[in-house]
């Protein structure tokens, strides 16, 4: 793998010719140099390019993300881009579709007060309800308003929780001298998977369930979070970072219930947010 400090390889990391220039003449592979770890580059080219791009290779990439965990990450980081769709595509792609998904099966479920009491531990959210007691939370504009705009600020956050964790990655695994974007590769890559696995399981259960589809969204999220996810980030784990199964099974424990707090930080963040523009 490519880290600080190493020295680039002579030859083509996905088909092995000898290296020449900044492309292999062999299969069109794009060597990378340490710019491509640079935080300008990613914002200010990387990140346009994989916004506007998306081409034929979705499929075996897709394949690789479900059946071999943190692969897509590891030839993501070793400079094996060419065979696969990047990381980042990936999560836009899937990220999408789940928010299709995601409006094509809403509705019902409980009520927006019910919602607030789930995700309010520690009674914040309660107390600045009950701050503005002219408020009618019962009121068929109130729900609307805060359907709608609740929707679109709990997609936003989704889309860049992958961000905060690659950070909380970076401080677990500091000792292995990381670049912080070689994180963020493996958390979007573990990000891609728990939405499509998501994705799939929603549309899934509503065809079984349908008009009460709302009852059980929560209750899904809950279980695939703490059953397929740890999982998969310990297998990621192992891979990417090359580390042995109980450490690997540990690091996935905290990072997964990291991603929790975090989670329900931002859910917190986005209630706090409608109960005051209500």
């Amino acid at each position: 793998m490519i880290g600080a400090g190493t020295p680039p390889d002579t030859k083509c990391p996905s088909c092995g010719a000898s290296r020449r220039g900044r492309y292999c003449a062999e299969c069109g592979e794009r060597f990378i140099s340490s710019e491509d770890f640079e935080l300008k580059h990613f914002l200010l080219e990387q990140l346009p390019h994989e916004f506007l791009h998306l081409d034929g290779k979705l499929l075996s990439t897709m394949r690789l993300l479900l059946t071999q965990p943190g692969a897509l990450a590891e030839n993501y980081v070793a400079g094996r881009r060419q065979p696969f769709v990047g990381p980042l595509r990936v999560y836009i792609f899937v990220f999408l579709l789940q928010v299709i998904v995601g409006a094509l099966v809403s509705g019902g479920g409980s009520s927006f007060q019910e919602r607030v009491h789930d995700s309010d531990p520690f009674g914040v959210l309660s107390y600045l309800m009950s701050s503005r007691p002219n408020v009618d939370w019962h009121s068929p504009a109130v729900a609307a308003h805060v359907r709608e705009i609740g929707h679109w600020l709990s997609e936003f956050a989704t889309l860049f929780i992958f961000l905060l964790v690659a950070a909380f990655q970076k401080l677990v695994f500091y000792r292995l001298h990381r670049r912080y974007l070689e994180h963020v590769a493996l958390a979007l890559n573990v990000a891609s998977f728990f939405l499509a696995v998501l994705t799939v399981c929603e549309l899934v259960l509503w065809g079984v369930v349908r008009e009460r589809f709302g009852d059980f969204e929560g209750q899904l999220q809950s279980i695939l979070a703490l059953s397929a996810l740890p999982v998969y980030w310990c297998l990621a784990i192992r891979r990417f970072y090359e580390l042995r199964m109980f450490p690997a099974a540990v690091a996935a424990i905290v990072i997964t219930f990291a991603n929790a707090v975090m989670a329900l930080g931002l859910s917190t963040i986005v209630y706090a947010i409608l109960i005051a523009t209500a």
